[in-house]
């Protein structure tokens, strides 16, 4: 008895042994497709389908700011033997240019917003771009016909898959704009007012019709002055403005600090710069916008049902 015990412990420790290496394997996997940020990521994904041969990776972790990433000696490794990078550009990536120059990159790159309409401001003496484009959902489409052209340029063999996918996923991203425009339509002007941690969501209000106000610029290393401060607490009671909101990757200091002084709540978290991961409500690109618009919408009009994005067609 004691002699069959032993083997099957021996057994199954070689089998755990196995399936953990097998395990390792399948996560070291050298990807071929870097992004730098995990919205990308996901826009390639639903580009790519199901391709055996083509394995995407981000850069950039979940639940981390892809503007103040700091890359790592065995990112610049990954990076140096990928074929593509895709990157939003813009100045979003702030790190990439020595990031590149660093990795020995010698593939393609490929940046997500070229030759789409940008919003530019004077900034002491600078023009700034802002790059959170993939808040509206033209700009994004905008970025699957950019990423599809060159990837199919490049594989040339699967070129008609990728534009298959991508034409699936368009008309997936048209149907839920059409969503998020009657979703929106019926808020009075008046009440058109959200705060959020930083200017991330110009291009989602431009497109919804909604103002949003930020105590930080475009980039979240920045660090708003009293007189910013003073000025958007002024609004807000000005105005009776009654969503506030954090966001899942900035610093929450300034918008606690901005909720105390109005005695306005804060009305939830927003995802402005990365998704979730499964467990939670924005672990696809689709899955981010709905839920963004889901949650401002309900704020911004207390006295309806509640909507929930749980509760629309799943795309």
């Amino acid at each position: 008895m004691s002699r069959y015990f032993f083997l099957i412990t021996i057994f199954c420790l070689f089998a755990a042994i196995f399936f953990a290496s097998f395990q390792k394997d399948e996560n070291d996997t050298q990807p071929n497709i870097i992004t730098t940020f995990s919205i990308l990521e996901d826009i390639t994904k639903n580009i790519i389908g199901d391709h055996a041969e083509i394995h995407i990776k981000s850069i950039v972790p979940l639940y981390t700011d892809p503007h103040t990433y700091q890359p790592k000696p065995k990112d610049a490794k990954i990076l140096n033997k990928a074929d593509i990078v895709i990157v939003n550009g813009w100045g979003f990536e702030g790190w990439l240019d020595k990031f590149i120059v660093a990795s020995k990159f010698k593939g393609t790159l490929i940046t997500a917003t070229n030759n789409l309409a940008s919003r530019q401001e004077q900034i002491n003496g600078k023009n700034i771009i802002d790059p959170h484009a993939w808040h509206s959902i033209p700009h994004v489409i905008g970025y699957v016909k950019n990423i599809t052209k060159l990837l199919s340029e490049y594989y040339p063999n699967s070129s008609k898959q990728f534009e298959s996918n991508a034409q699936n996923y368009i008309k997936k991203l048209h149907k839920l704009d059409r969503e998020l425009i009657q979703l929106f339509a019926s808020i009075p002007k008046e009440q058109r007012y959200v705060v959020t941690t930083h200017d991330a969501f110009w291009y989602f209000g431009k497109h919804y019709g909604l103002k949003f106000l930020s105590p930080i610029g475009t980039d979240t290393d920045q660090e708003p002055s009293a007189k910013d401060i003073k000025t958007l607490i002024n609004f807000i009671k000005k105005n009776s403005v009654r969503a506030i909101f954090i966001e899942n990757l900035s610093n929450t200091r300034q918008i606690q600090k901005i909720s105390q002084e109005t005695g306005v709540e804060i009305s939830g978290t927003l995802y402005a710069d990365g998704l979730s991961d499964a467990k939670h409500n924005a672990a696809t690109y689709i899955d981010m916008m709905r839920y963004n618009a889901h949650l401002i919408y309900n704020k911004l009009t207390p006295s309806t049902p509640e909507s929930n994005p749980s509760n629309t067609n799943n795309d």
